[in-house]
Parts: C-alpha cells; structure tokens; sequence
C-alpha cells in the first residue's frame, strides 16, 4: 500500500513539472502584469454614428503587442474576435468612429490590450444608445421632404422637368443609410453579384423606367417609382450644386437644387480608401447589355465642390445601390 502511494505522489510530481507556459510568456518570473485600458468616453453621437476614445494607461511593464475596441449590440463578457477593431501601434490615446449604425440601438464597449509577458486585459464596460433619425443634438440629421408615395418620401429639387428624387435608395428607411444593392436589370439584392449569376444575360431591354419586370425601384416601392434615366440624372447634375458633405458620420454627397432644398446621396469606400458613390441609371449602354449606364462620383480636390462627377459604363452585372424619382 506504500509502494502505491509513493508511486502516486511521484506521478504528480512529474505532471506538475509538464505543466506548459501560458502561450506569449516566454520568460515569466511570476511578476507579470496585464497592461491596463479604459474607454474614455463615447461622444459625438448621432443616429448613425458615434466617437469611441480610450487609453491604454499602463503597459504592465513590458511591449503592447495588440490594442482595439469589441464592439456589439449585446453586453461583451470576454474577449471576441469576431467583433474586434485592431489599432495599429501609436500614441496611448485612440480614437474610433464607427458609422453606418442603427439609429436609436443600444451598443457595448469594451477596450482591449495585449502585452508581451502577460496577457489580454479588457477594459470596464460602457454602452451608448443612438438618436431616434431626425434628433439633432448640435449635429445636422435633418433632410428635406415635401411628401410621400406608397409610403417613401421625396423632394422637389425645383428642377425643370418636375421630377422628384427619392429621399431614400431603395432598401434603405433614411437618408444616410445605403440600402440594397442591385445587379442592372434584377429587382433583387443579393449576396454575390457575378456574371455567371447574372440573369439578365441574353436579354437586351432599352430603358428599364418604370418596367417592373427589371425596375427594382418600380417592383419594390410600386406606383409610379421607378429608376432615374440618364436625362434625368445629367438634369440633376447640370441644374444643382453637387458638394461632399456629412450626415451623421456617413459621408457623401450634398446636392442642392434651384430651389435650395436639398437631396443626400451617401457614399461607400472605394479600394483605394477614397470616397465615392456609384447609383444605376435605367439605361444600357451597350447593345449586348454588359454595360449599364451609372451616374458615378469621387474625391476630386476641386473647389468648391470636393467631388468628381460623371455619367459613365458600368459591368451590368456589378452591384449598385438605386435612387428612386416619381413624376
């Protein structure tokens, strides 16, 4: 019975002795020390952004290898890749601007930091809620309307045809949120947008406007909506101020009509970094149907307007967002 127990403690001995290394301490001396972070605070909040400042405060005595924010809808509990915001290395204090949120939703924050010794630390929690869309808080959320068909608003630019814009691109429920996106042609989004998913090919329509087998503005929001022509968008272009501007975080372009009211079309992030926006026209422009004519614009530099603007080709089968007019 001794021999057993000898045995046993001489098992333990030599499993304890294999215990392995935390993983990133390569030299602990039993003294290492979790770098130290908080969120500052959260400001500048609108409807669909806000500013997140936080510190790392203290290092825990060795190199900061990794720093960001997790941020999420619901209370974060431990460290998550999945919702992680990565910093690269630079001064103690760090600013982030998420946009494109939702407005009046709750969001959890917690900032993280990594040193070489020890491990990941996270800082105390603290949540914000976004404004209701129309709250102002010193921001400028506000847009022109001057009624509603089948339920989706539109302003009279004062344009001289008449027409009205769309506040709204298809898919989305205010001004500053982008919406779905569409292949030429399809009157649905989807998640994937190829050639070989394509389904107009082999059809060549002229103008789609107002057809609701290939008007996704017409087959989505009914009545007389429908996708804007490439007259209507070089009107838009020739008779209005077009300016980059902000609403609520979200970048894109100002355009303000003759009689001084305004429309906002928000942009999306090109690859190399720069701003810009591509919507559909409801023109092809070429006889197989490959090319589908957009109305494009991007960071120019040029005073005053800040943006490019143009009417150009697009592969029909990419994947826009659509701005709506009615009569």
């Amino acid at each position: 019975m001794k021999k057993i127990n000898v045995l046993i403690m001489l098992a333990c001995m030599i499993l304890a002795s294999c215990k392995p290394e935390p993983v990133g301490n390569p030299e602990p001396d039993g003294n290492d020390v979790l770098p130290s972070t908080i969120v500052l605070e959260v400001k500048d909040i609108t409807s669909l952004s806000a500013k997140i400042v936080f510190e790392i405060t203290d290092d825990g005595g060795s190199e900061i290898t990794a720093r960001g924010i997790i941020f999420d809808t619901k209370e974060i509990l431990e460290y998550d890749i999945a919702n992680n915001y990565s910093f690269p290395d630079g001064e103690s204090v760090y600013e982030w601007m998420p946009t494109h949120l939702e407005p009046n939703t709750t969001y959890y924050v917690r900032a993280y930091a990594w040193n070489k010794l020890a491990d990941v630390s996270l800082s105390e929690q603290i949540s914000f809620t976004t404004l209701e869309f129309g709250e102002t808080d010193g921001n400028d959320d506000v847009y022109d309307s001057d009624g509603e068909v089948n339920g989706y608003e539109y302003v009279d630019l004062g344009l001289p045809s008449g027409l009205k814009w769309a506040v709204c691109n298809v898919g989305a429920d205010y001004p500053g949120k982008f919406g779905d996106n569409f292949a030429w042609g399809e009157i649905n989004p989807k998640d994937e947008y190829t050639w070989e998913n394509y389904n107009m090919m082999g059809v060549e329509p002229e103008d789609i406007s107002g057809n609701p087998q290939y008007d996704a503005a017409r087959a989505n929001w009914g009545g007389e909506w429908r996708m804007p022509t490439t007259d209507e968008i070089r009107e838009l272009m020739d008779h209005c101020t077009w300016k980059r501007a902000e609403m609520n975080g979200i970048w894109g372009m100002s355009i303000t009509g003759p009689n001084g009211k305004i429309l906002f079309l928000p942009s999306n992030i090109f690859a190399d970094g720069t701003d810009g926006g591509v919507y559909w026209s409801s023109v092809p422009a070429s006889d197989a149907n490959d090319y589908s004519w957009v109305v494009l614009f991007y960071e120019s530099g040029i005073e005053p307007y800040d943006a490019y603007v143009c009417i150009g080709p697009k592969y029909s089968c990419e994947g826009y967002p659509i701005r709506p007019v009615i009569e």
